[in-house]
């Protein structure tokens, strides 16, 4: 399923922000992954995410290692 772009509202920017480094307002758009896991054991685990569209690609290993709560 190709991941879709949503436009968002306008934000409020401050002065010398990361995004434009400039105060005011401005639009934009976002994307992201969401997904949800079933409950996973105590353990090592590995999860793996790739997938593109058009020129971009993305293509990431996380090895998570998961402890029991009592």
């Amino acid at each position: 399923m190709p991941l879709i772009a949503e436009q968002f509202g306008c934000l409020l920017a401050a002065q010398d922000n990361p995004t434009t480094g400039i105060a005011g307002t401005y639009g934009g758009f976002g994307c992201g992954l969401w997904f949800a896991l079933p409950l996973l054991k105590a353990g090592p685990h590995e999860l793996v995410i790739t997938g593109s569209s058009g020129d971009l690609a993305v293509n990431v290993v996380y090895h998570l290692t998961l402890t029991s709560v009592t």
